[in-house]
């Protein structure tokens, strides 16, 4: 039996024998925050809802498929009644169910009317279907969970020391093929550490502490490129890397995340924690190393003479 294929959401599907016959074919997912459904594509010209709440759709609140009512009103999904003043009794709304979770809905109008017979046959088998497509979407979804576990730290939500090192060594290896042609435009790496974190955790306590991790996390994001990679290198420390980014404009980037940093307002339990400051060590390819492993060594020296000329700074590699 043949099932709806998504290949990861996208356009490039086919319809299974089970829902030949149908007029329009409507699939929407779940947003993660569980807020809303998104339309992941459209088949057919009937105008359906891009977006819509859990609450509106009968299917979704019920957890089993509803077939709308004949004539519009409150028992017939509210998602629908915008674009279809007159709905009819062949639009069904079949939710995506795997594990015990909604996934999302197929909204399908097989183009019957009120006195149109429904075919038990092809009922059961847009159960079957409806099954197969779940499972997939909750094996999809379980997937992108465990990769996203395996690149992300689980505290500030950055990536991983793991991840750092392996695209740094691919923007590395990219920087040199650029500058064997003559069009490198350089590249940036910072070494980042909280000042005086360690006495601030044991005052506040550890709970205190991660969250000064992840509002410095955020801070950091907050001036970074799509391209750059923002990493948790391990304890209060962070690494950033700068592609096509020249020392100056690298400077600049720095010193925007270090007054970031230090203007954040850090409130717990009702009461202010101060300003927090960071140290930052920078180095340039090729002019501080030219492995992943020299400009990581070069920006963490550059970090400790931040430190050791008063910290809240940045210091570029010598």
């Amino acid at each position: 039996m043949s099932a709806l294929t998504f290949c990861s959401v996208t356009t490039d599907w086919k319809i299974p024998a089970s829902l030949h016959g149908t007029v329009a074919v409507k699939p929407y997912l779940m947003a993660a925050s569980r807020d809303r459904l998104r339309q992941a594509f459209s088949w057919g010209a009937e105008p359906y809802a891009e977006y819509f709440e859990p609450g509106d759709c009968w299917a979704v609140r019920l957890g089993q498929p509803f077939h709308q009512p004949v004539q519009t009103g409150a028992a017939a999904c509210t998602h629908l009644q915008s674009n279809h003043p007159h709905i009819r009794s062949g639009i069904h709304c079949l939710p995506l169910i795997a594990h015990g979770e909604s996934m999302g809905l197929l909204v399908l109008d097989a183009g019957i009317t009120s006195g149109d017979k429904v075919n038990l046959e092809n009922e059961s088998y847009r159960r079957i279907t409806l099954e197969q497509v779940g499972l997939s979407i909750g094996n999809l979804k379980l997937r992108e969970s465990l990769h996203q576990q395996s690149i992300r730290d689980a505290l500030t939500g950055l990536y991983n020391r793991r991840f750092l090192e392996e695209s740094a060594q691919r923007v590395v290896l990219r920087a040199s093929r650029l500058q064997s042609e003559g069009e490198h435009y350089g590249m940036t790496l910072l070494m980042i550490d909280i000042d005086h974190f360690k006495l601030f955790n044991d005052k506040h306590g550890h709970n205190v502490g991660d969250q000064v991790l992840r509002e410095v996390a955020d801070a950091l994001l907050h001036h970074a490129r799509g391209s750059d990679v923002v990493a948790r290198y391990g304890g209060e420390e962070f690494t950033i890397v700068l592609p096509d980014m020249p020392t100056e404009l690298g400077i600049e980037r720095a010193e925007q995340m270090r007054a970031n940093v230090e203007n954040l307002a850090l409130h717990a339990l009702g009461g202010a924690l101060g300003t927090v400051t960071i140290s930052i060590g920078l180095a340039q390819f090729p002019t501080h190393g030219s492995t992943v492993e020299a400009l990581i060594l070069a920006s963490d020296k550059a970090l400790y003479e931040a430190k050791r000329a008063g910290r809240n700074r940045v210091v570029i590699a010598s």
